[in-house]
């Protein structure tokens, strides 16, 4: 063989090393990913709950000396009257929710069934980065536009 040949050879070799490392990382990550996937899912249908579950808010009376109010959402609106946070309660727990000029979702912190979860969405509802601390441990995921897991940092408590 030519010098040539043996420094492409040695090429594709070390390029063929660094893929087979990086398919043996994405196979240990995968199951992070489904795990996210649905910690995302559940904490849209979160978001989506306190967007849709409408109806006025009702005041208790406090036994205490200084004055409450509850209801079970809170919504703030800017100046046009236009939704753009909402903090509400649902089966799972409080949840506070931001949204952009035009109505999206675009950021969402919440306390689900396993623990705390804070999301990251763009325009169209899809999550870019969610960060978690469930009872399955903690993690971080920062996602591509496509939704594919471009950093992923789980980490399994003791």
């Amino acid at each position: 063989m030519n010098d040539s040949t043996e420094v492409r050879l040695e090429n594709l070799e070390r390029e063929l090393a660094l893929t087979k490392a990086e398919l043996c990382r994405m196979r240990r990550h995968s199951p992070w990913l489904v795990r996210g996937g649905f910690l995302v899912v559940g904490f849209l249908a979160l978001t989506l709950m306190f967007l849709n579950s409408g109806g006025p808010a009702q005041a208790r009376k406090s036994p205490t000396a200084h004055r409450e109010t509850g209801a079970k959402r809170f919504v703030v609106v800017d100046e046009k009257g236009r939704p753009r946070a909402i903090l509400g309660m649902n089966k799972d727990g409080p949840g506070v929710a931001l949204l952009d000029e035009k109505g999206n979702v675009r950021a969402s912190m919440g306390l689900t069934e396993v623990g705390p979860v804070i999301a990251l969405l763009d325009e169209g509802g899809k999550s870019l980065a969610v960060l978690k601390a469930t009872t399955d441990g903690t993690g971080l995921a920062l996602l591509d536009e496509g939704g594919k897991g471009r950093v992923l940092a789980p980490y399994d408590t003791p």
